[in-house]
């Protein structure tokens, strides 16, 4: 990669490509001004939206935006008649609010509506810094060497008071992390990481997918790639399958779990027997990292026909959420056919303990 591009529109996002000179004498400078299509059809879209523009020659042109009116893997793409199937294929699951089918004697008014959208195209090459720093340094070096017997006691409070300053940083870092994402929080953050996997990826397929704790785990299974062209992940099933492991990071602000969580265990039971999902209820003690004393809690395993996140996780109060996963599987057409999402729940709760003891009485 050679270049890349950083939109205002699309915060945390940044893209690399490759720049290739269409004629032998074109120069390329570092800093370059283009308009994107991508991001002017995206400020007229909403959320879930589909969109195809049939370039003619050229080919379709396609983007398609999630919930979150973000774009989907594979927008901004130009697709031939044949690969656009593939590609429609992989989108199965998706429910789309609004599609939009551009034929080829619209196009010129298609673009004539929309807005500037022009982006920067930076170069990657550090170069210019170097220099920059190289200048600063020697500059920089002058000066303290000059000015070093008059300010070093200075240098010394500034240093120590910057050392102080560090330290209280870091203390406040290590308070504002030791809360963790609530149950209904940690549930979008998993779904927001999963499905931003793509479905299919250089002849390999996801097959299922998993959260627990701080990581996602994708099992890929090879439909008419090689291991070259496989995700980075462990090799299984002599070379046919291959497990990656990706860290669970989160989209917006971490507020914890909720002080005026009211719900306990049975109630959660009860809102789970309501949709006649096939649960299994037993009963642990949770250890803490603290080392004290463990506490009872319900282990708790169900399948979930909808939404996970339109559960009212923050509701209910000591509860987590120990694992969420999804099998995927595709037929012979190569169509996505999603399962249940499993879930895994532990409640902590005092009644767990009576339980417990009656159970191993009998």
């Amino acid at each position: 990669m050679t270049n890349y591009v950083r939109p205002k529109q699309i915060p945390n996002r940044i893209g690399y490509l490759k720049m290739v000179a269409e004629r032998s004498g074109e120069k390329t400078t570092g800093k370059a001004k283009i308009e994107s299509l991508l991001l002017a059809v995206l400020s007229q879209s909403g959320p879930s939206t589909y969109v195809e523009c049939d370039f003619g020659p050229s080919g379709i042109w396609v983007m398609a935006t999630d919930e979150n009116s973000l774009p989907l893997p594979g927008s901004d793409n130009f697709f031939t008649d044949e690969d656009l199937e593939g590609y429609r294929s992989s989108l199965v699951g998706f429910n789309f609010k609004q599609k939009l089918l551009i034929e080829p004697q619209k196009v010129d008014a298609f673009m004539a509506a929309l807005p500037a959208t022009p982006v920067i195209i930076r170069s990657v090459s550090f170069r210019p810094y170097y220099i920059a720093a190289s200048i600063f340094a020697v500059c920089g070096l002058v000066v303290l060497q000059s000015m070093h017997v008059l300010h070093e006691r200075n240098l010394a409070h500034l240093r120590d008071e910057a050392r102080r300053n560090l330290l209280l940083e870091q203390q406040k870092a290590q308070a504002a992390t030791h809360e963790g994402p609530s149950a209904g929080e940690w549930v979008k953050i998993c779904m927001h990481n999963a499905y931003a996997l793509p479905p299919f990826k250089d002849g390999w397929t996801l097959n299922n997918w998993e959260c627990a704790g701080r990581t996602l785990s994708a099992l890929w299974v090879r439909t008419g790639g090689t291991l070259a062209d496989a995700p980075v992940g462990l090799m299984l099933n002599n070379g046919n399958s291959v497990r990656s492991h990706y860290p669970l990071l989160p989209y917006e602000k971490i507020h914890g779990a909720p002080s005026d969580a009211t719900g306990d265990a049975k109630t959660f039971i009860a809102l789970v027997q309501r949709s006649e999902a096939n649960l299994s209820v037993k009963t642990a003690d949770l250890a803490h990292d603290d080392h004290s004393k463990a506490q009872s809690a319900y282990m708790i395993t169900f399948p979930w026909q909808g939404d996970p996140r339109e559960i009212p996780w923050d509701f209910f109060r000591d509860i987590s959420v120990e694992r969420l996963g999804r099998e995927i599987n595709a037929d012979a057409h190569g169509a996505l056919q999603n399962t249940d999402y499993q879930i895994h729940v532990a409640i902590k709760d005092a009644s767990a303990a009576a339980v417990s003891t009656e159970s191993g009485g009998h």
